[in-house]
């Protein structure tokens, strides 16, 4: 229980006995079978395998509390009131790592493969636990190789275990191209930015290393991106590395996104929607893609084999990436695409896709009430579909919908 509370234990490996009677607390050896009373393998991560080291230096060091339990554990029952305890299925008490390992012959920290990994379903999506472990392990790591550079009394004042159970709890690193990019509000504590201005005297600094250990040529942080930034900005704070911010992100079929992480938005989460827009049936199509980005509907939707598209962007920065994206799709698909650079409502947008439309993409969040006049007017005589994107509330869906659909069909009257 203990170890688990500190967000060390290696939930994919199972708890069982192990051979006994291991001398000294950390071997550095595979352990070897030996005789001796039973023990109880717990699996750690690597992570928090070098957490426990660390650890065990203060454990060694503090004076000795005078038994294998902490101060407010209660006292160890008999046998009698074990059973009572038992009957009465009363919750185990966490143990005191510090006393255990004081006792030098209770807790020791082994490296062995002698505990099996459970059977996993099958894992789904882009990497599995296993590649988000060694991620992390990498990050742990590195963080603790920079701790080991401080004077005894800074690592005092900056203790190490709170750094590595924070790592252990954050959410999942993403990605774009070369770019690492941590996750929004993650190691960004007064105790991190202490730690980092630490080692920054001493080494390379703290967020170097970590990109290093990567192996990212940038390493950066998210930000919250405002849903009501006029032009949906990137928004990263950059940590270490040098170099541009442009990279490249594959799409679904062969969709190559360009985009400068520092100046332009990118959603991991529409992954799966975007796919989707590739496969429809849209040759012979024109379509008008009124919020266009880097691209995010555009490239799958010529890709799919649309004949005309008609993207509108007033990011500068996002029509750059859109453009070298459409590079990437080759001249003829390139040549296929129409690209507007600034307000979508102008005359010229309306003159180029007034009554021409297939198909209009309303891809603004919040809500793409701005973008429903030109939408109707480009569509064709014969009508079409408007693809309309708007946040609401789960359970606010359905009646949303309706009220969106007689808002737009007003307008056709």
């Amino acid at each position: 229980l203990a170890v688990e509370a500190r967000g060390w234990m290696d939930t994919s490996r199972k708890m069982l006995p192990i051979g006994g009677g291991a001398s000294g607390h950390a071997a550095e050896e595979e352990e070897q079978p030996q005789e001796g009373p039973p023990r109880i393998g717990v699996p750690l991560t690597a992570a928090g395998a070098a957490a426990m080291q660390a650890e065990a230096v203060a454990w060694a060091a503090a004076p000795e509390s005078g038994g294998a339990v902490s101060s407010s554990s209660p006292p160890t029952p008999s046998v009698h009131e074990s059973a009572k305890c038992k009957k009465a299925k009363k919750e185990a008490e966490v143990a005191d790592l510090a006393a255990l390992w004081r006792m030098g012959d209770i807790l020791e920290l082994l490296r062995s493969t002698a505990l099996p990994g459970k059977a996993r379903p099958a894992q789904h999506g882009a990497s599995s636990e296993g590649s988000a472990g060694d991620v992390l392990s990498s990050i742990c790591r590195a963080v603790s190789e920079a701790h080991g550079l401080l004077k005894p009394q800074e690592a005092q004042e900056l203790p190490l275990h709170p750094l590595l159970a924070e790592l252990q709890t954050m959410n999942r690193l993403q990605w774009r191209g070369d770019v690492a990019l941590l996750p929004r509000g993650s190691l960004c504590s007064e105790l991190w930015d202490r730690l980092a201005h630490a080692v920054q005297k001493l080494s390379g600094g703290l967020w170097e290393a970590v990109r290093v250990s990567l192996g990212a040529r940038l390493l950066a942080r998210q930000k919250e991106i405002l849903v009501d930034s006029e032009v949906r900005s990137g928004a990263v704070e950059v940590l270490a590395g040098s170099g541009s911010g442009w990279v490249v992100v594959p799409g679904p079929k062969n969709v190559r996104y360009a985009l400068d992480v520092t100046r332009c938005m990118f959603s991991e989460g529409n992954a799966a929607e975007k796919a989707r827009v590739a496969e429809w049936q849209v040759q012979g199509e024109t379509i008008l893609d009124m919020y266009t980005g880097i691209g995010f509907w555009t490239l799958p939707l010529l890709a799919a084999g649309a004949s005309r598209v008609v993207a509108c962007e007033w990011n500068p920065d996002a029509v750059e990436a859109l453009r070298r994206g459409l590079r990437l799709l080759g001249p003829e698909v390139e040549a296929r695409c129409e690209v507007f650079a600034g307000d979508n409502r102008r005359p010229e947008v309306r003159a180029a896709s007034a009554g021409q439309c297939h198909r209009v993409m309303l891809g603004l969040i919040p809500d793409s009430r701005d973008g429903f006049s030109n939408a109707v007017a480009s569509l064709r005589a014969e009508g079409g579909t408007l693809h309309v994107h708007w946040n609401v509330r789960s359970d606010e869906e359905e009646a949303t919908a309706r009220a969106v659909a007689d808002e737009l069909q007003a307008m056709f009257r």
